[in-house]
């Protein structure tokens, strides 16, 4: 029977750089504990190559993954640059073909206007809702206190340098005035038209000015 070659006349092959040292050691060492191997060499395969198996397939993972999140930030990346390109072409085209008149309004005056619309749109949609309802005097009371020439509308019409547009801003106002009375009779078809004159006026607005 055969002697089992001692690691002693064995030529010692290259460990993997990171492998090296104390390092090494502790790897060859943890890798027995789990494995059960107490010998140079497992199922035929001496544990240098073993570690340069278990480390160039930890490595390929590795870099397979590091790729795989390049790829998704080039991608990312790329959409966010095509629609950011397409949004500012889109804005270009819109000032190159808007014929509106620009009221020249700061951040925060923009910021306060646009809330004030939206308020305008929110009171409308809640007049309609009280008039299928049946509700008159309620959508008057809103048709007046949200979009009615009251002090705080006054204040905030003369707030603006564009004479067209303030003006146009007061007949808004004093249309839903209108609009307030005509509700309190109940009759549906006037308060439809009335309604529909006080709506006319933002749309004249939309078409004629923008912030």
């Amino acid at each position: 029977m055969m002697a089992r070659r001692s690691n002693r006349h064995q030529t010692p092959k290259l460990a993997p750089p990171l492998a090296s040292g104390f390092f090494y050691a502790h790897i060859v060492e943890s890798f027995d504990k789990s494995h059960g191997v107490t010998d140079t060499c497992f199922l035929g395969i001496e544990k240098p190559e073993i570690l340069n198996m278990i480390t160039f397939k930890r490595m390929l993972v590795l870099l397979i993954l590091l790729f795989s999140m390049g790829m998704a930030a080039m991608v990312l990346a790329g959409e966010a640059e095509q629609q950011t390109g397409a949004m500012h072409q889109h804005n270009m085209m819109n000032h190159v073909n808007d014929g509106r008149i620009s009221l020249g309004l700061p951040p925060k005056m923009k910021t306060h206007q646009l809330m004030n619309m939206r308020s305008h749109l929110e009171a409308i949609q809640t007049i309609i809702g009280l008039m299928e309802t049946g509700d008159f005097d309620k959508a008057s009371e809103v048709a007046h206190a949200r979009l009615g020439l009251t002090e705080d509308m006054k204040k905030m019409c003369s707030m603006f340098k564009n004479d067209d547009f303030r003006t146009l801003g007061f007949q808004f106002h004093k249309s839903a005035d209108v609009l307030s009375e005509t509700l309190k009779t109940k009759d549906m078809n006037q308060s439809l038209h009335a309604l529909q004159n006080t709506m006319g006026y933002c749309v004249q607005c939309h078409a004629t000015f923008r912030q």
